[in-house]
């Protein structure tokens, strides 16, 4: 057995765990972890041991916090003073023994006097008055002396919106207000807890949990999503059934007392540690867009659905907005991703009359349309394009649209996310005066890289059409509001009429003519119900030629939200 070697690699296990916790391990230095843990059982279970003595301490630390998590809070002091004043209602009189005072010499006696006569029970009254002070403050003083002290304070309630709370002391709980390390019950709304650590954790009504220290809390039961910032890697959500131990994430954790634990990993990866005791934990290292679950009679870990959408990941008590996650970007979609790996812009483009991809977007004069819509096989979420000339089919179900007026029934470009476009000048005979590759935006100040806004280019005339149900299939959401900035490019070289659409299943659902003078960017937000299925934009010439038609669909998008139970 080589001794020496485990040593060395038990020491380097304590040595990067340690600089995990404390947010200073460096990328290639979690690498070498993660190799490590991969190819060696010893450092495995080693690893382990370290993760659960890490749990244990902790546990230990913060028992006080955990027994200060209690129902009965405030009521020891209001029973005690209650109590007291009930016994000096009803105390029994004190009787006191009669003193017997030597007799005097009869020449020492002296005449009394009216204002010399005092009441024997006035007398007794300053001496009753002494015993009950004197119990009153014994009493004092070993209530203080027993009294535990009050909660730490860990974080604050950072935002949070219709919140409404049960159990005694948390009725006026506003926003800005400390948060200590007990138990709270959220009965209606959704709040945004920031721990002192710099962690920032939203729970959702109904919800039971406790921030016990500012790297650790305790989720009863409910949904809690985390957002952990690199410098406080190690914090941890318990929960009945185990421990989820980040190592520098984004991640939810749900509660139910049948159903079990869920984890979610959106960023980076965590370490869940299933099980209260020691023969019964299993650790597992859960990655990005990851999930996990531990069965709630067994406690064994299992496989499951990763949602996009499960959790509440952010909110804004000033607008009233609840984000469920990120919306799902159609300029993505165009560029060949899904919605939400940020692959724009790319130099690709989709060819309007034929629905075939390019590699690299074609831009050029006397183009013509087929008459017909288009699939994009190469496209998941694309149903297809289409260069509208009149009344045109707009989805591969049938959908006719007949709000469209006749055009040049021509289009000059593919349909693409690279914001560049490829102006040629001619002259009176059709030669080539110059070329050059001009940015177009919507916005005068940009940057001068080509990714800066994603944007889907559409010059017309053309028309691309998405089917919304794959989408809402492969997110496990709903598609609640399409919402983009439409326009003519800000720095067009001639002024020309366009025709700006969005239908729905056909229909319009916006139109907007650019007449040639005014490019002011138009905002839109079109409201998805559940039984719309295709979304179309398109940009018509407007009854003029296609020239100058730069039309700009600017982060184009779809806004989530989980699927009603």
């Amino acid at each position: 057995m080589n001794t020496h070697g485990d040593e060395s690699i038990y020491d380097s296990i304590r040595r990067l765990l340690a600089m995990s916790l404390e947010g200073t391990i460096q990328p290639e230095q979690t690498a070498y972890l993660d190799t490590l843990l991969r190819e060696n059982p010893k450092a495995r279970r080693y690893y382990l041991e370290c993760i659960h003595l890490h749990l244990g301490l902790r546990r230990l630390a913060e028992k006080t916090a955990v027994l200060s998590c209690r129902d009965d809070e405030g009521v020891l002091d209001e029973t005690l003073w209650a109590e007291l004043a009930r016994n000096e209602r009803t105390a029994e009189p004190i009787a006191l023994e009669p003193v017997v005072r030597p007799k005097k010499d009869p020449s020492e006696l002296r005449p009394v006097t009216t204002g010399d006569r005092l009441s024997p029970r006035l007398k007794r009254r300053p001496l009753y008055t002494v015993l009950a002070v004197t119990a009153a403050l014994v009493c004092l003083v070993c209530y203080v002396l027993l009294l535990p002290p009050p909660a730490p304070i860990v974080g604050t309630l950072a935002d949070a919106i219709d919140a409404r709370w049960m159990g005694k002391g948390t009725e006026g709980l506003h926003i800005g207000q400390d948060m200590r390390a007990k138990r709270y019950r959220l009965a209606e709304g959704v709040v945004k807890v920031r721990f002192d650590s710099g962690v920032e954790v939203l729970m959702e009504a109904p919800c039971e949990f406790a921030p016990l220290s500012h790297k650790t809390m305790l989720l009863v039961s409910g949904k809690a999503f985390a957002h952990v910032p690199s410098g406080a890697i190690g914090f941890t959500i318990d929960t009945p059934q185990g421990s989820v131990v980040d190592l520098g994430t984004s991640f939810g954790v749900f509660v139910n007392s049948d159903q079990g634990s869920e984890v979610h990993v959106h960023q980076g990866k965590v370490n869940l540690v299933a099980g209260r005791s020691w023969d019964t934990q299993e650790s597992v290292i859960i990655h990005q867009r990851q999930a996990r679950k531990i069965e709630p009679f067994s406690g064994a870990v299992t496989s499951t659905d990763f949602e996009y959408y499960k959790f509440v990941q952010g909110i804004d008590s000033k607008s009233r907005s609840i984000r469920h996650g990120p919306p799902v970007c159609l300029a993505d979609i165009v560029a060949g991703g899904d919605g939400l790996s940020n692959s724009v812009p790319s130099k690709e483009g989709i060819d309007p009359g034929s629905g075939q991809v390019h590699s690299d977007f074609v831009q050029d004069f006397d183009r013509s349309g087929s008459g017909h819509f288009e699939p994009v096989e190469q496209r998941r979420f694309v149903d297809g394009v289409f260069v509208p000339n009149g009344p045109t089919v707009v989805s591969s179900a049938g959908h006719f649209c007949r709000a469209f007026g006749p055009t040049a029934g021509t289009y000059w470009s593919d349909i693409t996310t690279w914001p560049m476009i490829h102006h040629v000048a001619l002259n009176e005979d059709g030669q080539v005066l110059y070329e050059e590759q001009v940015k177009v935006s919507l916005a005068a100040k940009t940057s001068d890289r080509p990714d800066d806004v994603p944007r889907i280019v559409i010059h017309s005339n053309a028309g691309i059409t998405f089917d919304l149900d794959p989408i809402r299939r492969s997110k496990n959401a709903e598609i609640r509001t399409f919402k983009t900035r439409c326009g003519v490019a800000h720095n067009v070289m001639a002024a020309m009429r366009q025709e700006f659409w969005v239908l729905l299943d056909g229909q319009v659902v916006y139109h907007h003519l650019f007449s040639g003078g005014a490019n002011k960017p138009q905002t839109i937000a079109i409201p998805i119900r559940p039984e719309n299925r295709f979304l179309t934009v398109a940009v018509t010439d407007g009854g003029d030629n296609t020239s100058f038609d730069w039309g700009i669909f600017e982060s184009p998008i779809l806004e989530m939200a989980p699927c009603a139970k």
